[in-house]
C-alpha cells in the first residue's frame, strides 16, 4: 500500500503554502517559480528580446567578452550545469568556447520548455552529451550517479537571482 500522496498533491499543498506565506509579508509576494510553465517560459523569452529588457543583452555582451576567458578557467572535459537555463541561449556562447565539454546539464523547472532547449542543444551539438534536469535549482538538485564523480562546473549567468529574496539569494551563493 503507498502510503505517499501523489505528486500533484505535493505540488498544490507547495503552491498553496508559498502563496499563504507570501500574502502574509508586508510586502506581497509569490515565488515567480510559478510564472514559468511552458507557457510563461515562451512569454519571459519574448521578453528577453525586447528593447527595454536590457539585462539579456548585457549578459550576452558579457559573454561574448569574456567567454573565452571564462573557458579558459573551466578547462576541458568539464560537465556543464546549468542554474535556471531556459532558452540556453547564452549558454551557446560557453559552449562555442569550451574545449571538449563531456556534458550539458540544463537545470530548469518548466518541464516543457527545458525539454524543448536541451533538443536544440543536442542538435547544435551533436558530441555532447545533453542530459536535462526539471527542477528547482534553489532546492537541493540531484546530479544523475554518472556526473558525480565527472568534473562540474555550475553556470549560473542570468539575472534569474534578482527573483529571489535575500536569504534565498544568500543561501544560494553560499
Amino acid at each position: 500500500m503507498n502510503t505517499h500522496p501523489p505528486q500533484s498533491e505535493i505540488a498544490t499543498h507547495s503552491f498553496y503554502n508559498d502563496v499563504l506565506v507570501g500574502l502574509r509579508l508586508p510586502q506581497k509576494q509569490i515565488p515567480s517559480k510559478y510564472l514559468y510553465d511552458e507557457r510563461g517560459s515562451k512569454l519571459f523569452d519574448q521578453i528577453c528580446h525586447l528593447d527595454e529588457y536590457y539585462l539579456t543583452r548585457a549578459e550576452s555582451q558579457i559573454m561574448a567578452t569574456h567567454g573565452q576567458e571564462m573557458s579558459n578557467c573551466i578547462g576541458s572535459n568539464v560537465a556543464l550545469v546549468e542554474l535556471g537555463s531556459g532558452s540556453s541561449e547564452k549558454t551557446r556562447m560557453l559552449l562555442d568556447q569550451l574545449s571538449n565539454a563531456v556534458a550539458y546539464l540544463p537545470v530548469d523547472i518548466s518541464a516543457a520548455h527545458l525539454h524543448s532547449a536541451a533538443e536544440r542543444i543536442q542538435i547544435e551539438y551533436p558530441t555532447l552529451t545533453v542530459h536535462p534536469i526539471i527542477g528547482d535549482f534553489i532546492d537541493q538538485i540531484q546530479l544523475p550517479p554518472v556526473y558525480r564523480t565527472q568534473e562540474i562546473c555550475i553556470y549560473f549567468p542570468g539575472s534569474t537571482i534578482g527573483n529571489l529574496g535575500s536569504d534565498d539569494a544568500s543561501g544560494l551563493l553560499d
